[in-house]
């Protein structure tokens, strides 16, 4: 049931399963601090996603050479 507690919506399966048990209450609360996390930064990396790519269209419609905020300066390809 513990595992449960680690797999999103999931973890209202051990919630209300066993309302009394601390050591489920506690991986449920880890769980659901884990599930709220990853949907504050899905929500945070689609929005930088996006403001980069308007940042790129921008750079290249006006022909410049122009690092991303943040990441532009990492070299992947030279």
């Amino acid at each position: 049931m513990g595992y449960l507690c680690y797999l999103g919506p999931l973890l209202l399966i051990p919630l209300l399963a066993r309302p009394k048990s601390r050591f489920l209450r506690y991986h449920c609360n880890q769980g659901l601090l884990l599930l709220i996390f990853a949907v504050l930064i899905g929500i945070a990396g689609g929005i930088a996603t996006l403001v980069w790519l308007v940042q790129g269209f921008m750079n290249v419609s006006r022909g410049l050479r122009r690092p991303l905020s943040f990441i532009g300066e990492i070299t992947l390809l030279k």
